[in-house]
């Protein structure tokens, strides 16, 4: 059975301007995203992999191109509607988090629920039971900065997902936790995963892009080569991360 594409980008451009000069950051992508997969976009630093992210999930503009979700073009939603899209067909987390300060994670991961307008009872409960189940729950009345970093990704991870969107959006989600924490939060990613949930997520970490079902390398603003996986599994962790390794220094080259 064809595997369903979810978001599909097709001739997808996004160039910034300064002053007199032009930043081409994403050229000519075709890119089409699955149901179901996690998918790991790499790069080096400055090679457009999250501007890309942006424009998949309508957090910036395309310049040229088309950006499609399922039968319908995003890139040609108003304002309300690209909003609506954010907030009920996809979550986001971010490396930096961006929980809200003086709300507690309760509170936090309630947000999105209460702005899409969804039964406030049914909200709460579904709160809860992702706290329950990223193991957060005795945090719910905290305020991010009486937690820890990792507490507080598990946090930014519940609030993606109390719409239950089709798609998670992922940027460097570990890059600023240390590795215990990195990998329990790479470890929930992957449990969502399997249990039917698509991801996109950018890393610069060969180790967390072992996780992926699908690694899509871009350089200079264009896919450049990509790799395919079974499901990820503990035991052939090593095989993958020297596959990646190896692959990643051909496109280098």
């Amino acid at each position: 059975m064809a595997a369903t594409a979810i978001i599909r980008a097709i001739h997808l451009c996004k160039t910034y301007s300064t002053g007199t000069e032009q930043h081409h950051a994403i050229r000519n992508v075709d890119l089409d995203l699955y149901e179901g997969d996690f998918t790991v976009i790499m790069g080096n630093s400055g090679s457009g992999k999250s501007t890309l992210l942006y424009l998949l999930s309508g957090l910036d503009t395309v310049t040229a191109g088309e950006v499609w979700y399922r039968d319908e073009r995003i890139d040609r939603y108003d304002e309300r509607r690209l909003s609506e899209f954010r907030n009920r067909q996809i979550g986001y987390v971010y490396q930096s988090i961006n929980l809200v300060p003086d709300l507690s994670f309760q509170d936090n991961i309630a947000l999105p629920g209460y702005i899409a307008r969804q039964p406030a009872a049914e909200v709460e409960r579904r709160a809860r039971a992702l706290m329950q189940e990223l193991e957060i729950d005795g945090q719910r009345h905290r305020l991010p900065a009486q937690t820890s970093g990792g507490q507080q990704q598990r946090a930014a991870i519940a609030r993606a997902l109390i719409n239950e969107p089709d798609l998670l959006f992922a940027d460097e989600p570990t890059g600023s936790l240390n590795y215990e924490h990195g990998q329990a939060v790479l470890d929930i990613l992957t449990r969502l995963n399997r249990r039917g949930q698509s991801i996109v997520m950018v890393t610069h970490d060969i180790k967390a892009a072992c996780r992926a079902e699908r690694l899509i390398y871009i350089r200079d603003g264009k896919v450049s080569g990509s790799l395919t996986f079974d499901k990820y599994g503990a035991d052939d962790e090593r095989e993958r991360e020297e596959t990646i390794f190896a692959f990643i220094s051909g496109r280098e080259a």
